[in-house]
């Protein structure tokens, strides 16, 4: 019995080691970042959260203030565009609306989450080509003359890049979330002489917890990604603010913006790029409580 006990306590202590361990990297990362970030922020809040980014090398702080506006753009339209179809696809795998294409729509939905992102992005950036190629093709056949230009870097392939990379993982939390409604449940509703679609919007308020902390992790990726965004956003360090030039020119993100400023060898960018890193950690950070308080209360 005495051994049995030293071996048990022997395991627990080298697991909680372990543990510790892992988490020292995870810690060393955080109070950088955190440390740095609140040094450069400090010496203009207003300035670094609002600003254009200065001349590389000056003495001027400037600030991100371009990148963190296009970095709601971003989110919103991807937002706009992945949500959806991540619920419906999930309402739509889970109500048994197609035996065939239900099981096949969630296999390849989840294969999805380990595609590398750049790959998504290269392939926006590839349909956009190929959509302005068939497009010229069709005013020559049809003698319309002249030449149609797609812009290939603006916020809108920028946020279908990032929309693609987050229908996966808001899926599977509103398909986990479909799938744990219980049986009795969904029969009451059905009895009521609902349709499919409409017995799904009833059960979608029963499973709003689980679909909200999916739109919480969901945005929480997108809003880390940047090699989806280096072939359709493009990165942008000024405002622009004419309709409707904001919708066709490059537009900047807080990681386009950490990605470039920390290979530069300018003092007043890196320290800008630690900035841009903070803020966007506590957004994140602030997110992640969120979800898992979500799950935890469902």
């Amino acid at each position: 019995m005495d051994l049995r006990r030293l071996k048990s306590d022997l395991m627990i202590t080298g697991i909680i080691i372990i543990s510790l361990l892992g988490m020292i990297p995870l810690i060393h990362i955080f109070l950088t970042v955190a440390w740095r970030g609140i040094n450069v922020i400090a010496r203009d809040p207003l300035g670094v959260l609002f600003k254009e980014p200065p001349i590389p090398g000056s003495e001027e702080l400037g600030g991100i203030g371009p990148h963190v506006l296009g970095s709601l753009i971003l989110i919103s339209i991807a937002s706009l565009i992945g949500i959806p179809i991540s619920i419906l696809s999930a309402i739509y795998t889970v109500e048994g609306m197609s035996k065939r294409l239900g099981p096949l729509t969630s296999l390849l939905v989840r294969i999805m989450i380990e595609f590398p992102t750049i790959v998504i992005g290269l392939s926006v950036y590839g349909a956009v080509l190929l959509i302005e190629e068939f497009i010229n093709d069709l005013v020559k056949i049809f003698g319309l003359g002249g030449h149609i230009y797609i812009p290939r870097f603006n916020p809108i392939t920028g946020a279908i890049a990032l929309a693609i990379v987050m229908i996966p993982y808001v899926y599977t939390q509103s398909e986990d979330g479909f799938k744990n409604i219980p049986h009795h449940i969904r029969e009451a509703v059905y009895s009521l002489g609902f349709s499919r679609i409409r017995a799904s919007i009833v059960l979608s308020s029963y499973v709003k917890s689980a679909l909200l902390s999916g739109i919480m992790i969901g945005v929480s990726k997108i809003l880390s990604e940047t090699a989806p965004l280096l072939f359709t956003a493009f990165g942008n360090d000024h405002y622009v603010t004419r309709f409707p030039d904001v919708f066709l020119n490059p537009i900047g993100s807080m990681t386009l913006w950490i990605y470039k400023a920390g290979l530069s060898p300018y003092d007043n960018w890196i320290d800008l790029a630690w900035a841009a890193a903070f803020i966007l950690l506590m957004i994140i950070l602030v997110l992640f409580v969120i979800s898992r308080y979500i799950i935890y209360k469902r």
